[in-house]
């Protein structure tokens, strides 16, 4: 039997939270990581989702002698529990490394990108690859999934509120004694 976890992909996913180019905490005292989270949309993705549902079920089956049991938390979870921007109407997909895997990540043409100059953001379109493994230790039953692959497919509207120009946030006529 091959112990080779199966690499799967998703296309035209929104990406959330990129930790992509240097490792960080996710908390104080936590091992650096890469991370980021895919967003997989409930109405135009369902085959999709149903897909990405179906591999981590089948993950929980191989982990408990073919049975699909309870109580299993996974990272894959609904948007709609988050307060987070872009997160209504999603699925989340959580995806994660250690510092010692980076992520490969990719522009659109397939060049390697190797460091953050912001063609890659929270909110715009990328296609992505991970991995499924299961965890049973003394910090709970779940199944993870691995950061592989990112790579750039569109630009989207940036998460948060971004940054300012500064040139719509005045009127003509603001004065310098503004406080």
């Amino acid at each position: 039997m091959n112990n080779e976890p199966k690499i799967l992909r998703v296309k035209a996913v929104r990406l959330s939270f990129p930790v992509l180019f240097e490792a960080e905490p996710f908390s104080e005292g936590d091992a650096p990581r890469f991370s980021a989270v895919y967003l997989l949309d409930k109405k135009e993705q369902k085959a999709e989702i149903k897909a990405i549902q179906s591999a981590i079920n089948q993950v929980i089956k191989d982990n408990n002698n073919g049975k699909l049991v309870k109580g299993v938390k996974t990272c894959f979870n609904d948007g709609d529990d988050k307060d987070y921007d872009g997160y209504e109407g999603m699925m989340a997909l959580s995806v994660g490394n250690t510092k010692k895997n980076p992520p490969t990540v990719r522009d659109e043409d397939g060049e390697e990108i190797i460091d953050d100059n912001g063609e890659v953001y929270a909110g715009c379109y990328v296609h992505a690859t991970y991995t499924l493994w299961y965890q049973d230790n003394k910090w709970g039953r779940r199944v993870n999934a691995n950061l592989r692959a990112v790579k750039f497919y569109q630009d989207g509207e940036p998460f948060g509120s971004g940054v300012s120009s500064g040139n719509d946030e005045f009127d003509e006529d603001d004065t310098d004694d503004m406080m």
